[in-house]
Order: C-alpha cells, then sequence, then structure tokens
C-alpha cells in the first residue's frame, strides 16, 4: 500500500517542480540601486524576463520604463548579453529579450528567432500593466519603451521600428545592408531596404565597435542617412562582439544605460552623456561621437576675432527725459585698435549715443578709425545693455552690439563691408575707457 502512495506523490513533486519557473541571478545583479533576476515566465513562450528582484519600490508613479532586446546572429536566446542586460534592469528597468533563457553560459544551439517575437514582449508588456493579477499591474512605463537589439537583433529592431509604441530605438553592432553588400548577410536574417529608415519617427542611437566592427559601415551609413529624427554613432574600436561579456556589459553597458536614462527617464545626468560639443561621451577613453543636427539643434555660425579697440571717452553728460526714453552722450576721444589684418588709431569727435527705459539701454556709437597705413574706415556699432535677474533670481547683465562698416572699397579693407559682425566688451584691467573685441561671422 504504501508503495502504491509512493508513486503519486513522487508524479505531484515532479509536477510541482516542472511548472516552477527558472530564475537566474547574473553576476551580484548588476551594479544598480535594484538588484535584478533574470526568470523566464510561463505567459510570454520563448522570451527572458530581467527586471529588479524587489518590484516594491515601483508604483504608477514611479513606473518602470521597458526595453525590449533582440539578439545577436537572431539566436533565440540572449546568453550572449545577459550580463549587460542584467546590468540595465539592476537601474530600474523591465528588460523583455527576445528567445529562451540560458541556465548556464554555453552557446545557444537552436533555431533562429523571429522579428514578430519582438512585438510579441510589447504586448505582453500592454497586458501585464493591465492585469491586477500581475506583479507589474500598473507599475509599468508604456510611454517609454525602447526596442533595441544586437547584430541581428539590430536587424530585427529595425524592423519593427515603425510600431508607433516605440519611444526610442537603440541599434548596437549592427545596420542596414545594402545592394552592394547584402550578400554577405547571415541567411535568414531580415533585410529592411535602407528605406526603412523613413519609417523611424524617435531618436535612435547606434552603438558600433568601431571600424574593426564587421557591422561599422552598415551602421554608418544608417546614421549619415538619418535626417529626420535625432541620431547619434558612439564608437568604441572593439570590434563587433562588443563588451556585452565584459562584467556588468563592460562600457557598451554604461552607455546604453545612460541613453535609456535619457530617452525613457528624462534624466540629465544621461543627457549629459550626450548633449553638447564636450559630452561626457567624447571624454571617456576610446569613444568617439557623432551627432546629427537634432540632437544639440543645429550648429551655429563660427566667428573670426577681427581686432580688439581700446576707446577712450570724455566724461557723459545727460540730455534728460525724452519721448523715447533717458538720453545719454558719451564723448569718444580716441584710441587704438588692432587685429590680425588691421591696426590703427581712433579718431576723437564720434560718441555713443544712449537711450534707457527700465533696465534696458540701447546703444548708437557712431565714429571713425584710421588704419596705420592711411585709410579712414566709418562705424556705426548698434547694440543693448540689459539688466535683469535669471530664472533662478541672480543678477543677470548682458552688452553685446552688431558693428557695420563702411571701407573704401578700393582699399585693402574693402572685405569689411561684406560680412556681419559682433561686438562684446572686455571689463577689468587698468585701462580707463572702454575695450571692445569684434568678431566676423564666418
Amino acid at each position: 500500500m504504501k508503495k502504491f502512495l509512493f508513486v503519486p506523490l513522487l508524479c505531484c513533486l515532479c509536477l510541482t517542480m516542472a511548472a516552477q519557473k527558472k530564475t537566474r541571478v547574473v553576476e551580484d545583479g548588476g551594479t544598480g540601486p535594484y538588484k535584478a533576476i533574470m526568470s523566464e515566465v510561463a505567459s510570454l513562450k520563448a522570451h527572458t524576463v530581467l527586471a529588479p528582484q524587489d518590484l516594491s519600490p515601483f508604483s504608477a508613479q514611479k513606473p518602470l520604463p521597458v526595453l525590449v532586446w533582440g539578439n545577436g546572429a537572431c539566436a533565440n536566446s540572449p546568453w550572449e548579453h545577459i550580463k549587460f542586460l542584467s546590468e540595465i534592469a539592476s537601474y530600474g528597468y523591465l528588460v523583455l529579450a527576445t528567445g529562451f533563457i540560458p541556465m548556464d553560459d554555453e552557446p545557444y544551439r537552436g533555431p533562429m528567432s523571429t522579428t514578430q517575437q519582438q512585438i510579441e514582449s510589447i504586448d505582453w508588456a500592454e497586458k501585464q500593466n493591465a492585469d491586477p493579477k500581475s506583479p507589474y499591474y500598473q507599475k509599468l512605463d508604456l510611454q517609454h519603451l525602447c526596442v533595441a537589439g544586437m547584430s541581428c537583433g539590430g536587424l530585427q529592431s529595425l524592423f519593427n521600428c515603425a510600431d508607433p509604441r516605440i519611444s526610442a530605438l537603440m541599434i548596437c553592432n549592427s545596420g542596414l545592408f545594402n545592394q552592394q553588400n547584402a550578400g554577405t548577410a547571415m541567411p535568414n536574417m531580415p533585410m529592411p531596404p535602407k528605406e526603412k529608415l523613413k519609417d523611424i519617427h524617435c531618436p535612435i542611437i547606434y552603438l558600433l565597435g568601431g571600424q574593426p566592427d564587421i557591422a561599422y559601415q552598415n551602421g554608418m551609413d544608417d546614421f549619415h542617412r538619418i535626417q529626420h529624427v535625432p541620431a547619434i554613432a558612439a564608437n568604441l574600436p572593439v570590434g563587433h562582439g562588443g563588451t556585452y561579456a565584459q562584467p556588468h556589459g563592460g562600457e557598451f553597458a554604461v552607455v546604453a544605460r545612460h541613453w535609456l536614462d535619457w530617452q525613457l527617464k528624462g534624466s540629465t545626468e544621461g543627457a549629459s552623456m550626450f548633449l553638447g560639443q564636450d559630452c561626457l561621451l567624447s571624454k571617456r577613453e576610446g569613444w568617439t561621437i557623432e551627432k546629427n543636427d537634432l540632437v544639440d539643434g543645429p550648429k551655429g555660425p563660427a566667428t573670426e576675432f577681427v581686432m580688439q579697440l581700446k576707446v577712450t571717452l570724455d566724461a557723459p553728460y545727460s540730455v534728460g527725459e525724452t519721448p523715447h526714453g533717458r538720453r545719454t552722450v558719451i564723448p569718444i576721444t580716441g584710441g587704438t585698435f588692432e587685429g590680425p589684418r588691421l591696426k590703427g588709431t581712433i579718431l576723437s569727435g564720434g560718441a555713443d549715443w544712449q537711450l534707457a527705459k527700465g533696465s534696458r539701454t540701447e546703444v548708437e556709437a557712431i565714429y571713425s578709425i584710421k588704419t596705420d597705413d592711411g585709410v579712414y574706415i566709418h562705424i556705426r556699432n548698434l547694440g543693448i545693455i540689459a539688466s535683469e535677474k535669471d530664472a533662478q533670481g541672480n543678477p543677470s547683465f548682458y552688452f553685446r552690439c552688431a558693428p557695420k562698416f563702411e571701407a573704401p572699397e578700393d582699399s585693402p579693407y574693402a572685405w569689411l563691408n561684406n560680412a556681419l559682425f559682433l561686438c562684446a566688451p572686455t571689463f577689468g584691467g587698468d585701462f580707463k575707457g572702454i575695450t571692445l573685441n569684434v568678431w566676423k561671422v564666418k
């Protein structure tokens, strides 16, 4: 009798163990504030979920943004990328990776993944966020969702780029093939044409392994074609394999996390990695960065230094309140000027006619200069002096002018007639007059 009871109990135990989901903590769960765990989920077959082990810090007021990931070689398992993905999850992300959970470090051997699996990930996240029985109920930020992938996974991401639910793209060691090199692609990879780039509707970053990366040419060609959305190409010359297998995903994980923090969380620290001429990424060893004009905004025109004028002044006198404001006149008595292409003296007889109203003063200085080779040049300098408070309530002072030159057409200085110029003062020093610096707008 005991023998017959033992068999059903053993079967029940086996069924219970089979029903338990597989889980694994990668490395130490990541370096972020929310230690991550990797899991398989019965309701999302052929996918791997990486998320913070403790979901209690997250809510509708503090939701988890979502990263959807596709694997290199179209592998149906994220076995090559788990350190990278676990690191990202530990900073407060739900990561949905295409493919079966890797319970060891052995390479995946099996059928390829499909582009549809990324769409399945997004659909699943929407259902979980709406299901009161789900641990992710009202804890997911579906307005901030990035689709990303490495190599073939990057092609899958570009294949799916038109999905309106995507708010950011991250293409790693990948780029679309063109007609000339399509024959080098691995069989059965998705092969969207370059025209697919027009379907991108959100900011995009290419993380590439520099010229040693077999995807470098494709990725950079994509980047240079994308002008309708903000686009970044970041390169670290480590080749096609990136740094995914390094502890916590290496440098690629650092840059990827800052991109996600900026795009999905609005983090100013994340943005500082990419924004500005001296962005933090440009200072990280080995990295180079290129951006289209929509990232930092169109670049302003360059300037070229023209000269510095040291203008001597007489005591100002006031005309008083007029219908246009309070008029003050500052006589110009002389001075000198010097620059790379001209130098000489400032003639007396000119003046600065200033008109003040409230905290704003309009400047109109009219005078003449004489070069050291005897050429007279007339100057009319219009500007604004403004004193106010900035957004933080601190005093703010603005003083800029736009000089206009009239030089003889038959002189070596006729070029002054054919350009726009900017002028700003220099304060301090022992000189008793005013020092003005002039730049040509190139």
